[in-house]
């Protein structure tokens, strides 16, 4: 809100990161869409009134992404290893932030259709086994933190190593990033 004892005619507000304009309203004002960049923001809202007096204040926000926003999931090639029915592969993973690295904290791995007794045994990531034991479906694995360098590229989910065969399962992956938001695919029919 803005007040004076002739009447406020205009507010205006600038982000010292980018981007300006007019708030809607005088006494009682909103403004709506500032476009935050990542990091610190200072907002500078200033108040005019009918005389030429200028009254002004600031708000600094902190703008941290979120996560499984910048998650690229290519699942188009899903499919598993002619030579090993129980490792599913195909799977790629990218970040989509030109600058900001993300890293995902966990997966979930559930499936239906695989054989009684299935369980999940390995993620491996680039090249690297981020989690081995033995899961049942639905189970969170806690993997090793794997950082998704922003203008990377893909890198290849190698395969997920069961137990049985998964041909003709139906899997769902749960990644949860290190932020705590989530990202979801359903429906992986390799």
């Amino acid at each position: 809100t803005s007040s004076d004892d002739t009447a406020v005619t205009q507010v205006t507000w600038v982000n010292d990161r980018g981007g300006s304009g007019a708030a809607t309203g005088t006494t009682v004002w909103t403004v709506s869409n500032i476009a935050l960049q990542i990091g610190t923001n200072v907002i500078t809202v200033t108040a005019y009134d009918a005389a030429g007096n200028i009254g002004s204040d600031t708000l600094t926000v902190t703008h941290t992404p979120r996560h499984a926003d910048y998650l690229v999931v290519n699942t188009a090639g899903v499919t598993t290893n002619p030579s090993d029915r129980s490792q599913v592969i195909g799977i790629t993973i990218s970040n989509s932030h030109s600058s900001y690295n993300i890293v995902i904290a966990s997966m979930t791995i559930s499936w239906s259709g695989a054989p009684g007794g299935t369980r999940l045994n390995t993620i491996r990531i680039n090249g690297a086994n981020v989690w081995t034991g033995t899961n049942n479906s639905g189970v969170v694995e806690n993997i090793t933190d794997f950082t998704l360098v922003a203008g990377f590229g893909n890198y290849p989910i190698n395969y997920l190593d069961f137990n049985r065969t998964m041909t003709g399962s139906t899997i769902n992956i749960t990644f949860t990033m290190l932020d705590g938001t989530t990202k979801v695919i359903t429906g992986l029919l390799p």
